[in-house]
């Protein structure tokens, strides 16, 4: 959480009204980034629409950079994992990914999923 005063302040990059963007401490690639809510939920499913709706704003705008600055699509998935409290706190990950297997990413990962009878939701509401 931004308010834990364990909190790396040096990897926070931007910080919203209801979300901050930070980079990932261990990082898949140079470029992955985390959306983290202020307030702690443990998961996604527990995110108000005014912090979805800050979501998907910062989601559009890394999209957006991501093709200009690296000509690159982006994924991003959920991580609920225990912070050292022992709480678990929502973390989404957003990684870049060539553009040419954006789409190839995502329906792999809903193959998986599915295939584990787990649902999936895509609604691509982010996307411009």
């Amino acid at each position: 959480c931004l308010s834990s005063p364990k909190v790396e302040k040096h990897l926070v990059v931007s910080i919203g009204d209801e979300v901050y963007l930070a980079l990932a401490k261990g990082p898949l690639l140079p470029e992955h980034v985390l959306i983290l809510p202020i307030t702690h939920y443990t998961s996604a499913n527990q995110l108000p629409d005014s912090v979805w709706e800050e979501v998907e704003k910062y989601l559009s705008s890394l999209a957006k950079c991501f093709r200009a600055e690296l000509k690159q699509g982006l994924v991003w998935y959920e991580r609920a994992c225990q912070t050292r409290g022992g709480m678990p706190h929502c973390h989404l990950q957003v990684v870049p990914v060539p553009a040419k297997v954006e789409e190839e990413c995502v329906a792999h990962v809903e193959g998986m999923l599915k295939g584990s009878n787990m649902e999936v939701e895509r609604t691509g509401q982010w996307r411009e």
